[in-house]
C-alpha cells in the first residue's frame, strides 16, 4: 500500500519527538473541560454512525449544524463549533475552521439573534442585602459574597478554600488561594470598614464554627443560625445570585402583602 506524504513524513520521526508532540497537542483542550469537549466530540461521532458515513468534510459539517440550528440557539452553537473545531483536529487532524460555508452559516443564524439578559444586582442591591437581610437565615451567603467581593473568587476557589487559607490579623483578615484557574496563587485582603461591616461579618461566621470539627474547608453548612460539619457543594456557590433575589422578592411580596392590608381596612370598616 502506497503511503501518504504525511505518514512518510511521521514515519521519519522520532519516537521521543513523537510523544512529546501527543503531550503538546493534548494541551489543546483545556484540562478543565476536556470531558465535555470529549463528550460534544462523542455526540459527532455518534452521529456520523447513525447516518451511515464516516466522511468527515464541509458537506457533512453543514448538515450536522443545521440539524443542531432546529435544537439549540446561535451562542450553544459557536460554543459546539469551538469544542469539535479542537476535537478534530486533535483526533483526526481536520480543521473546520478553513470551512468558510460553515462558519458563514453560523454566521448567518446567528443574525437578529438577541440572547437573553439575566437581571444584575446593583451596588445597592448587595449592601443593603449585607446590612438588613437577617444573619440566622443569610449569613453564609453573606461572607461568600464578601469573599467574592474583595478577592474576586469563582465558585469553584470558594468551593476548594481551606480553613488555612484564612489568616485573621484583627483590623484585616488575608486570605490566600493556592490554586486559581490560572495555575496562579492570589492574595486578598479583606479591610475593616463601615459600608459593609465586612470583617464583623466574616468573624461572626467563622466563631460558629464546631469546635470538634475536622474537616479542612473553609465554607461549612449553614443552618437557622449554626455550622454544620459538612461542607459546601460548589452549585450553592452558584445559587448565591438567585438566593439575594429571592431574598428581595419576599420582601417585595410582604410589603406588598402589608399594602393590601391596610388598604382594605377602611373597606372593611
Amino acid at each position: 500500500m502506497r503511503q501518504t506524504f504525511t505518514q512518510f513524513i511521521m514515519a521519519e520521526v522520532p519516537e521521543s519527538i513523537q510523544n512529546k508532540a501527543n503531550l503538546a497537542a493534548d494541551q489543546l483542550i483545556p484540562h478543565k473541560s476536556k470531558s465535555l469537549y470529549n463528550l460534544e466530540y462523542s455526540k459527532f461521532v455518534k452521529w456520523l454512525a447513525n447516518n451511515g458515513t464516516g466522511i468527515i468534510n464541509e458537506v457533512v459539517l453543514l448538515t450536522y449544524f443545521q440539524e443542531l440550528s432546529e435544537v439549540f440557539q446561535p451562542t450553544s452553537l459557536w460554543t459546539k463549533f469551538s469544542m469539535i473545531k479542537k476535537t478534530l483536529l486533535l483526533n483526526k487532524n481536520v480543521n473546520i475552521g478553513n470551512y468558510a460555508k460553515l462558519t458563514q452559516f453560523l454566521k448567518n443564524v446567528s443574525k437578529g439573534h438577541v440572547p437573553k439578559k439575566s437581571s444584575v444586582l446593583t451596588r445597592e442591591d448587595i449592601l443593603k442585602f449585607l446590612r438588613q437581610a437577617p444573619n440566622h437565615e443569610y449569613l453564609l451567603v453573606k461572607v461568600a459574597l464578601i469573599f467574592g467581593i474583595y478577592g474576586g473568587c469563582r465558585r469553584q476557589e470558594l468551593c476548594d478554600m481551606l480553613i488555612s487559607d484564612v489568616e485573621d490579623r484583627g483590623e484585616v483578615i488575608v486570605v490566600t488561594i493556592p490554586q486559581t484557574k490560572t495555575d496562579k496563587q492570589r492574595i486578598f485582603s479583606i479591610i475593616n470598614e463601615t459600608e459593609m461591616e465586612a470583617i464583623q461579618t466574616v468573624k461572626k461566621y467563622l466563631a460558629l464554627r464546631p469546635q470538634h470539627c475536622n474537616l479542612k474547608r473553609l465554607f461549612l453548612g449553614y443552618r437557622k443560625g449554626h455550622c454544620i460539619a459538612q461542607p459546601v457543594g460548589k452549585n450553592t456557590f452558584g445559587k448565591i445570585p438567585s438566593t439575594i433575589a429571592s431574598y428581595y422578592v419576599i420582601q417585595v411580596i410582604a410589603c406588598v402583602e402589608i399594602l393590601l392590608r391596610y388598604s382594605r381596612m377602611p373597606v372593611l370598616a
